[in-house]
This record gives C-alpha cells, structure tokens and sequence, in this order.
C-alpha cells in the first residue's frame, strides 16, 4: 500500500480540487458521459484523493486500475465492467502503460462509443506526461474533457516528501539486506 499523507494535511488548495471533481463527478452521474481529468503527479496524493473520494462521495466510484500492455481504453474498461453499470469510473495508472500512445490513439478513434455505453463520469488520472500526450496525439478526445482538475504537494508537503525518500534510499543503500519501499518516477518499488 502506498504511504498516504495524513487526512488533515490535504492542502486547501487540493480540498478545494477535491470538492471540484466531486461535484463534477456527481452532476453527471447516472446520467450523461463526461471525461474528467485529474492531473497529479506524485502516486501517494492520488491514493490519498482517490480514497477520499470513495470516504466522501455520495456516488459509487468504480476503480479501474488500465493493464500495463492494455491496447485500447475502451475495451480495457468495458471488459473490466462487464454488464456493471457504475455511477462513475476512475482510471489509473494510465502513466504505467507500455502503450500509452496505442491506447490514446485507439480511444480517440472510438470515442462516440464512450458517450454511447457509459452514461457516467470517466476520470483520467493524469501525469504531466500523459496530459501533454493527449494534447498533442488525441485533440479530439482530449477537448470533450474539463479543464484539467489539478492536485499538487505544497512546498512543505513536497519537502516532507522528498526528506522521507531520501532517508529510505540512505537505508537501502546502507542495509542492503533490507526491503526499503521507495517511490521512483512517482511510483512505489522496492528495493
């Protein structure tokens, strides 16, 4: 599991991200398609948010955590489904897949079927990476989503942060035998 912030040090900044993508995830649930993208780049503030929103929402939230070799998004989320009808799917690790541009090409070219088969929110967490590849290679499927709901580590949370990896690399390094968790290219290994 990764090492989450304690629940009051969230940063009024991404308390305030946080209610945003709540309401966008409530007013269209059930009802109608929106893509909501959520723009973090550090895995322990995603965990965070994400089990907020599943503590906080009113709606169920539907995880869907998208293969490292899936090929298209649409079938990736459709097989994960089933015959589920959730009231609103959240996507990870998209940052992780070995064919992010395959997978972004193929769900611009099939996204009316996204509209069509989930009348619910579909929220993309997003690195910087991902975000700047589905400008630059889907513009189509990019522009049906909202501006971008960003979730960032304040200055005293990032210090926190890094102090804490540095101190677990120093571990690793000096007790090899050991098995230190450390957070690499924003993602937990172990080394």
């Amino acid at each position: 599991m990764v090492d989450a912030l304690p629940r009051q040090t969230l940063s009024s900044d991404n308390q305030r991200a946080l209610k945003s993508l709540q309401r966008a995830m409530v007013l269209s649930s059930g009802r109608r398609f929106s893509l909501i993208l959520a723009h973090c780049n550090y895995a322990h503030l995603q965990a965070q948010i994400i089990e907020r929103l599943h503590q906080d929402t009113t709606i169920t939230v539907r995880e869907i955590a998208i293969a490292t070799t899936s090929h298209t998004l649409y079938t990736a989320i459709k097989s994960e489904l089933d015959d589920d009808k959730p009231q609103s799917i959240v996507i990870i690790q998209l940052d992780q897949n070995k064919n992010l541009e395959a997978l972004l090409l193929a769900a611009n070219q099939v996204r009316e079927e996204f509209r069509k088969q989930f009348a619910c929110p579909l929220v993309l967490w997003v690195t910087d990476d991902v975000l700047m590849q589905m400008v630059r290679l889907v513009p189509d499927f990019y522009s049906w989503a909202t501006s971008p709901i960003t979730f960032q580590l304040s200055s005293v949370e990032l210090q926190t942060f890094l102090r804490q990896q540095t101190e677990q690399l120093f571990t690793c390094l000096l007790n090899p035998s050991k098995n230190v968790s450390i957070e690499t290219r924003d993602r937990k290994s172990v080394v």
